[in-house]
């Protein structure tokens, strides 16, 4: 279930969150496959995102701002990258034009990855306070 919206978030919506959640938190790609089915079966992406913003490893990287692991930083972003993080940070997929305009500020994962880390709503995660609201255009 996903905690946002409490409708069942999709398997392969799940797994490209767990994924993401790992590049965008930590700057590398999970261990195995194992470790993302693990995660993914939470249905919860804000659970992983909880659990990773919080953790050891994350502070380490952001205190050595250690350098980016794999060849995602540098590939140009694609959709399902910023469906991802929209999942992480809200509970929902973002509107299609969100994808799109956030495409055109945001070409690589390296470039998804700082906007993400800059966010308020991850910045409220990693601190341990509620999220805030998506802002909905009426």
């Amino acid at each position: 279930m996903n905690a946002a919206s409490q409708t069942p978030v999709a398997q392969t919506d799940m797994v490209a969150a767990v994924r993401w959640a790992y590049r965008l938190v930590l700057g590398r790609d999970p261990e195995n496959d194992k470790v993302i089915a693990n995660w993914a079966s939470l249905r919860d992406p804000q659970a992983v995102l909880r659990h990773l913003a919080r953790s050891g490893e994350a502070a380490e990287v952001a205190a050595t701002n250690r350098p980016l692991l794999g060849s995602w930083p540098d590939r140009p972003l694609e959709a399902e990258a910023v469906r991802a993080a929209g999942l992480l940070l809200h509970g929902v997929l973002p509107p299609e034009e969100e994808v799109e305009a956030t495409l055109v500020l945001c070409s690589t994962g390296a470039a998804l990855r700082e906007a993400f880390l800059e966010s308020p709503a991850y910045v409220a995660v990693r601190d341990g306070r509620e999220m805030p609201a998506p802002v909905v255009a009426e």
